[in-house]
Order: C-alpha cells, then structure tokens, then sequence
C-alpha cells in the first residue's frame, strides 16, 4: 500500500469476506481495514464513500436514525433536519 501511495495512486479500499482459522469465514470491515493502515501510514485524512446522505447514529435504513451533523474525536453532534 504505501508503494502504491508513494507511486502515486490512491489506494480505494472495501471490506470483504476472508477466510479465518477460527470462525471459517468471516468479513474484514473497510473500517478495521482503515485503523490498521493509517496506524501505520499517518495519512492527514481519510475518506469514506456511502450509499447514503451522511453518518447515523443506526442504520439509516431504521425509522428513527438520526443523521449526524459532525463527528468529533470523543463527541458528536446531531442534525435534526436535512
């Protein structure tokens, strides 16, 4: 990966479905993909790509999600209305 950085691509990354020794087959989140690269690669930002108008507090799919406003490192905040 940071080959391909320095090369100058950018990286596009998804989840998929793994092979596990313990459970047979699982699925690697994008997300737990994500905290393991930038630990390693420092990046200044990172981006995320949704089918969907922004981050929730629970699948937007659910009647009560709440779309959120701004995330921060310990806090965030809720937008009422789109």
């Amino acid at each position: 990966m940071a080959k391909a950085i320095d090369s100058g691509f950018v990286p596009v990354l998804h989840g998929d479905a793994v092979l596990d020794e313990a459970q047979g087959c699982t699925i690697l989140s994008g997300d737990v993909i994500i905290r393991h690269l930038a630990a390693y690669l420092k990046p200044r930002y990172v981006v995320f790509l949704t089918d969907v108008f922004g981050v929730y507090d629970r699948p937007p799919s659910e009647p009560d999600a709440i779309l959120l406003r701004e995330i921060g490192e310990h806090s965030f905040s809720i937008l009422r209305s789109f």
